[in-house]
């Protein structure tokens, strides 16, 4: 007599996919970033986010453009996200030109 086996039944996938986990732990760390405004954020609070790969959603958003600083501070690491220069402190371009100067100054001996 053969026995016969049930096949293993597979736990149902999350509600969202993993994809959408990461992006919407992303999306807190950076809410959490943002709202210090360039102040330093400690190691407990993001914790207190309850996301357990917090340095991976990190190194995303760093990937992603933001430019994220982190240091010791004290027992632990502290976070913060560096603000884009504003408008104002942008270098202007040349009167004249959307591009500046592009002229092309070179002298050939004859």
């Amino acid at each position: 007599m053969r026995a016969h086996y049930l096949p293993l039944q597979r736990p149902a996938p999350a509600a969202m996919p993993h994809s959408e986990n990461r992006a919407t732990q992303r999306s807190r760390i950076l809410a959490v970033l943002i709202e210090a405004r360039g102040d330093w954020v400690s190691l407990p609070a993001i914790l207190e986010l309850g996301i357990a790969q917090y340095g991976a959603r990190i190194f995303e958003l760093r990937r992603l453009g933001f430019q994220i600083e982190n240091r010791r501070q004290g027992e632990h690491s502290a976070f913060r996200l560096v603000p884009h220069p504003s408008r104002a402190d942008l270098p202007t371009p040349a009167q004249g030109s959307f591009f500046g100067d592009t002229s092309l100054v070179q002298e050939y001996p004859d």
